[in-house]
């Protein structure tokens, strides 16, 4: 099960983008990680991406980068990083670049219209600026206006007990 669909914080986050429309219309996720596998880790960030848009993927390009790192579950399985290109419904998008040649912490930025949204998971911050509310209604070309900060606060994961708690809580309902 992808985890992250059942936590508070991501919760939390798809009413800042879809109820309260912070950042106006989510269009398109950028997901930076260190090798990581597309497989064990890339998944999960797929996943996130369908859950953050709230959209199915219409299409996907994938590249392979395997520098054929040692997989820390054993010689026996083989996971390459590389980076995808996930299209969308709706003009909605998503780039995930995992490639074996990074080493960095994973980064996770949604944009809409007017803002961002930048979550770090290892800093546990989450950082969010848009523009003032006179103007969202300017036109897209004017990118230089101010973007105000509306949310800037560490959050904790739950633990793996509440987390899986909370799934069964969903399906069960």
């Amino acid at each position: 099960s992808y985890l992250r669909r059942f936590s508070d914080v991501y919760s939390s986050l798809i009413k800042e983008i879809h109820n309260d429309k912070k950042i106006g219309i989510p269009k398109s996720i950028i997901i930076t990680c260190g090798a990581g596998g597309i497989s064990t880790m890339g998944t999960h960030f797929l996943d996130l991406c369908t859950y953050l848009l709230d959209e199915k993927v219409n299409s996907v390009m994938a590249f392979p980068i395997n520098k054929n790192l040692p997989n820390p579950r054993g010689e026996i399985f083989e996971d390459p990083g590389g980076y995808f290109i996930l299209n969308f419904e709706n003009e909605k998008r998503a780039f995930i670049d995992m490639g074996d040649d990074l080493g960095l912490q994973p980064k996770i930025e949604i944009i809409g219209n007017y803002g961002r949204i930048e979550i770090n998971e290892i800093t546990k911050k989450i950082i969010g600026k848009a523009r003032k509310k006179e103007d969202r209604e300017k036109p897209m070309r004017l990118y230089g206006l101010e973007n105000q900060e509306f949310i800037n606060k560490s959050f904790n994961f739950e633990s793996i007990n509440e987390l899986i708690k909370n799934f069964f809580l969903l399906i069960c309902l």
